[in-house]
């Protein structure tokens, strides 16, 4: 009778302890269910927020641009040279036909033109481009530089560049979330040869995320397809 009952006993003492560890182990996975979920909520919501704060400040930098092109007079005439190709603006610019503030006007303009009408692939302007003509005069020591400037086929012609391309000041995201609001201390090398050689980069243009698909998928800028299947 004694071995019955110690039998049964030590049956009840492993069934109570199967169940003890069965409710331990769910409390735990419940738990870590938790705290993963917790986490990823979190993280969505900085997202969330890093997102808006990046498309509140695009929306600044384009009505930025809009009001200075509000202070200027862009005829038709101007408008026509943006269908034109580098080496007919490079000699309207040699001869003075037009100068590179005024083909600068006509670029921006164009491109806020296409921005307003949606899948345009523009990201965002670069409001420093007026500013290499602001000032009445040219400093002694910058004669030389703006005089061999000058020679180049590039002088003064106003350029669009990818935004994963790196620019003092802008965010080279490459339609990555994560890397929003995180301006760039210095240009990239290419940035900083063109700019040497007279051009102009006056707006930036996506990419699809990552630089990874064909298409123009981008969670930051927006989607962009092709113009014609638009």
């Amino acid at each position: 009778m004694a071995e019955l009952i110690e039998m049964h006993w030590t049956m009840l003492i492993g069934w109570l302890a199967k169940r003890s560890i069965r409710r331990i182990c769910i409390s735990c996975g419940v738990t870590a269910l938790m705290f993963h979920l917790i986490r990823r909520l979190y993280q969505q919501h900085q997202q969330n927020e890093r997102l808006r704060k990046k498309r509140d400040s695009v929306k600044q930098n384009i009505n930025a641009v809009r009001s200075q092109l509000a202070q200027v007079d862009v005829t038709d005439d101007l408008l026509a040279l943006t269908d034109l190709g580098l080496g007919e603006l490079s000699q309207k610019i040699a001869s003075g036909d037009v100068t590179p503030i005024q083909l600068l006007h006509a670029f921006q303009t164009k491109a806020l033109q296409l921005y307003d009408k949606g899948n345009s692939g523009i990201c965002e302007f670069v409001l420093q481009a007026q500013s290499v003509f602001e000032g009445s005069s040219i400093e002694e020591e910058q004669e030389e530089h703006l005089s061999t400037m000058r020679k180049s086929p590039l002088y003064g012609i106003p350029i669009s560049l990818k935004e994963t391309f790196c620019m003092k000041g802008y965010d080279s995201t490459g339609g990555l979330i994560k890397r929003c609001n995180s301006p760039m201390e210095e240009d990239c090398v290419l940035v900083t040869v063109l700019r040497k050689a007279g051009a102009i980069p006056f707006v930036r243009t996506t990419t699809s995320q990552a630089m990874r698909a064909l298409d123009g998928t981008n969670p930051v800028f927006g989607d962009t397809t092709n113009p014609v299947n638009a």
